[in-house]
C-alpha cells in the first residue's frame, strides 16, 4: 500500500473553508499531507486515531493544520487509513 495516493477533494471542514489537499503514504512513515502550493505537513497516526503533525515546508498556518488534522482523522474514522 505504500505510495498510494488519497485525494481528499473539496474537504470542508465546516467552518467556512475549503481545501483539496493530497494525501500520500510516506515511505519513512506516516503520511504526507499537502495543499498544493501552499504547505506540507507529515502526519503520523497511532492505533487509536490520535494525529500528530510535523510542518515540513510552505505556508505555516494553525487553521490548514487543524484542517489536515481532522481530515486525517475523519480518513481514520472511516477506516481508510490506518
Amino acid at each position: 500500500m505504500k505510495g498510494t495516493v488519497h485525494y481528499i477533494l473539496n474537504y470542508q471542514p465546516g467552518d467556512g473553508t475549503r481545501y483539496d489537499f493530497c494525501i500520500y503514504e510516506d515511505p519513512y512513515g506516516g503520511y504526507l499531507v499537502t495543499w498544493p502550493t501552499v504547505c506540507t505537513y507529515r502526519a503520523y497516526v497511532d492505533r487509536e486515531g490520535n494525529v500528530e503533525m510535523k510542518f515540513l515546508h510552505g505556508q505555516k498556518n494553525e487553521y490548514t493544520e487543524k484542517a489536515m488534522r481532522d481530515c486525517i482523522i475523519d480518513m481514520a474514522f472511516d477506516g481508510v487509513i490506518l
